[in-house]
């Protein structure tokens, strides 16, 4: 005797089906990506962050903001990456105290490259 299957349906939890990309939303996501952060353009959109870059995703859209994009703003509030800012009587810059050439956390010195005694890659032969 076959069995009987009730109908589908969506969990009390699960999430609404999402709303289509309508012509005008693709337009206003590609004349934001690149000048505003991801959650603005959600938020202009009406739609999660999660949907904005999976839609830019697809449509091959890079949301990166680039830095030269929103420089008024970010000067504004004294963000603006390589350049000094004064704070107090003196300039400070993004680098101060770290020595040349080296990344910031680094310690200097080499990592040991396999167990001590025992030659490695091709030389192992």
């Amino acid at each position: 005797m076959p069995r009987k299957t009730a109908a589908r349906r969506r969990p009390a939890d699960a999430a609404p089906p999402s709303k289509p990309w309508s012509a005008q939303d693709v337009r206003t996501l590609r004349q934001l990506a690149g000048k505003e952060p991801r959650a603005r353009i959600a938020r202009a959109l009406r739609r999660s962050p999660a949907a904005v870059t999976f839609k830019a995703f697809k449509l091959r859209v890079s949301l990166r903001v680039r830095d030269g994009a929103r420089r008024g703003a970010a000067a504004a509030r004294g963000k603006v990456a390589g350049k000094a800012r004064v704070v107090g009587k003196a300039a400070v810059t993004p680098n101060a105290g770290r020595q040349p050439g080296r990344k910031a956390g680094s310690k200097p010195g080499r990592k040991p490259s396999g167990k001590p005694g025992r030659k490695s890659g091709s030389q192992a032969r």
